[in-house]
């Protein structure tokens, strides 16, 4: 799995986090 993939699936489930989990 890419970061990609997995970028939009936070972004889907997470769009609020989104930022916040991809800094992680």
């Amino acid at each position: 799995m890419t970061a990609r993939y997995y970028s939009d699936v936070y972004n889907s489930e997470h769009r609020s986090q989104t930022r916040a989990n991809i800094v992680m």
